[in-house]
């Protein structure tokens, strides 16, 4: 059957007013730099002729107040007290003075070795500051010659001695004194040499993203958070098309176990999947209202050469050749402010990292790997991990009795709730979402082993809650993982109306994290999609199971093929990080997204491929 547009529509956030998120743009200056480098690239192979336009574009951002001041802090020599020896790129152009020309062709040739200093600043118009704030701090280490990029995000609240103004947060050095000093300090904390300088309004990203008429992602998990405290964000997993705000929150958001290094894959995964689709065929139509967008964000001595050298290079840069780099540091309350210190040593560590190239990768065999090495998974279902109450709901008490003992002979710890005043025809599952104590998954699991069909979302819960209706039907007590997730299958199928394909084999400890059946918004008509999701036993990783009609998706790009039995798997990624393996049978597209931490390997991933068979075989 069809399944309901108003329950399915991917919608990816609740109607809801937006509240300032401002403050929540820190850190995504990174993702800036390398997508505008790729839209850039296409405004000049695409429509090479408007390249008198865009330098006059460019000037208007090395125009921009602040600039003589920048140029002539990159000029100076760099102090001989520098925290650490001085290390200077080896072709970098600073000191350059303004020019613009309209008669000469763009630049097609790789631009110098650099480190270009990048700072997101945050001026309010009701603020009586002079600069604003810095709330993103980064140098970017350019070098063609090896062929690699590398970020080092510096942390704002980072305790530095800045000259005049003693020992303050490396972000007051911007709010003090604006760009000049920013540059001095940061040259003066790292010894590095700052070849170029640029300064972007924290709006830019969010726009940028909806000038290029959003971007599709592939969300690996259930994303919410109310807001009150934290970033509010309220995205379902599944692929689909992020609109700015949208894919700000998904790049901000740090509210689970792995707090910032989660934060860095999910960047990393949005600057693959904007670099992937930013060549589509439309892309040259968009490129001229996307520059004139950034340059009202943007101020830069940077001149149009130099940028188009930069797009050039950076847009055909392998994302496997980008290298996120972390100063490490201990927060430390001084004097009732809240530090990060870090030690000579510590951040010397972090400025070799900067300038250390990734290690090259071999290729991978184009074979497919041996079916017989699949270690099975533990047919049993296991609920050791799971804190469930049981409460009845207009279910008899022999209906609540069964259900109780199923879980617990199933390792669940189980309680009994207070019975319902009001009964209930249907059975339900009801959890938390919220982030830091999200109970997603495991109420997935607990209502897929139950024949439960409907979950529902109360944040203010702390654990699951199962409400025996009149509906329940008590599962087989010796009923098995494959027989659950079979039968899970086959609703996801018949409530999207696609003859879906289901997995044979998956990896050991990745347990069933939900499932949803929706419409996937396209440039034409919506199409249905299928999401599965499991979870990796005791981590916050993800592995995606996606089908869907929308058989020209980007997510269906170029990669490494192997064939088997007239099917034809294409493995997207490289040698040590591979994103999804994908097939087309029967006029739907599949894919196995891996992991943001990508903690599957390329023949995992093609083994949960070449497994899927039609339900009906199941």
């Amino acid at each position: 059957m069809e399944p309901d547009r108003e329950d399915l529509r991917q919608t990816g956030r609740e109607e809801e007013d937006k509240p300032d998120t401002s403050h929540s743009r820190r850190g995504t200056l990174r993702l800036v730099l390398i997508v505008v480098s790729a839209l850039v690239l296409v405004l000049v192979l695409g429509v090479g002729g408007l390249y008198a336009w865009f330098a006059v574009s460019m000037s208007k951002a090395n125009r921009q107040p602040g600039m003589d001041e920048a140029r002539q802090a990159l000029r100076e020599a760099l102090p001989p007290s520098s925290t650490t020896s001085s290390r200077s790129s080896s072709t970098g152009t600073s000191g350059s003075t303004t020019t613009t020309s309209t008669t000469l062709a763009p630049p097609i040739e790789k631009p110098g070795t650099m480190n270009i200093l990048v700072i997101g600043a945050d001026r309010r118009p009701e603020s009586e500051e002079k600069w604003g704030r810095s709330d993103t701090m980064m140098i970017a280490h350019i070098d063609p010659q090896a062929d690699y990029l590398s970020i080092l995000s510096l942390p704002r609240d980072l305790r530095v001695n800045i000259a005049g103004h003693g020992t303050q947060k490396l972000n007051a050095a911007y709010a003090l004194g604006g760009d000049g000093l920013a540059i001095r300090t940061i040259r003066q904390v790292t010894g590095l040499k700052i070849d170029h300088y640029v300064r972007v309004d924290l709006k830019a990203f969010e726009a940028i993203v909806n000038e290029i008429g959003g971007v599709y992602v592939d969300v690996d998990r259930r994303y919410f958070d109310s807001g009150d405290v934290l970033l509010r964000i309220n995205l379902q997993p599944g692929y689909q098309r992020l609109d700015g705000d949208q894919a700000l929150r998904y790049v901000r958001i740090r509210h689970d176990q792995d707090h910032d290094w989660a934060r860095i894959q999910r960047q990393q995964q949005f600057l693959r999947a904007a670099k992937e689709q930013v060549f589509s065929w439309d892309m040259a139509l968009r490129i001229p209202p996307t520059v004139g967008t950034l340059m009202r964000h943007m101020a830069t001595e940077i001149e149009a050469r130099e940028a188009l050298r930069l797009a050039w290079w950076s847009a055909q840069l392998d994302m496997n050749r980008v290298k996120q780099v972390a100063m490490r540091g201990k927060d430390q309350m001084i004097d009732g402010l809240a530090y990060v210190v870090a030690t000579d040593s510590q951040i010397r560590a972090a400025v070799n990292d900067l300038m250390t190239p990734p290690p090259d990768t071999q290729p991978t065999t184009t074979t497919l790997p041996d079916s017989a090495d699949r270690s099975p998974r533990n047919p049993s279902l296991d609920f050791s991990d799971a804190y469930v109450e049981v409460r009845a709901a207009g279910g008899s008490a022999d209906q609540v009795s069964s259900c109780w003992r199923f879980l617990a002979d199933h390792g669940a710890q189980v309680a009994s709730g207070a019975k319902e005043a009001a009964p209930r025809d249907q059975s339900e599952v009801v959890y938390p979402a919220q982030m830091e104590r999200s109970r997603t998954a495991e109420a997935a699991r607990v209502a897929m082993a139950l024949g439960i069909r409907t979950l529902r979302e109360d944040n203010s819960l702390r654990h699951v809650v199962v409400f025996v209706g009149r509906d329940f039907t008590p599962p087989e007590p010796d009923a098995t993982l494959a027989t659950v997730e079979q039968a899970q299958w086959r609703y996801a199928s018949e409530k999207a109306g696609l003859a879906l394909e289901a997995p044979g084999w998956l990896p050991r400890n990745y347990d069933f994290a939900g499932s949803r059946a929706y419409y996937l918004a396209t440039d034409a008509k919506d199409k249905p999609a299928v999401r599965f999701t499991y979870k990796l036993r005791g981590d916050e990783q993800y592995l995606g199971i996606t089908a869907t009609t929308f058989l020209d998706s980007p997510a269906a790009s170029a990669g490494e093929q192997v064939t088997e039995a007239e099917t034809t798997f294409t493995i997207v990624g490289t040698a040590d990080r591979v994103e999804r393996v994908w097939w087309k049978r029967n006029g739907v597209l599949y894919w196995v997204s891996n992991t943001l931490g990508s903690a599957l390997t390329r023949d995992q991933l093609l083994d949960i491929a070449r497994s899927a068979s039609p339900i009906e075989s199941l």
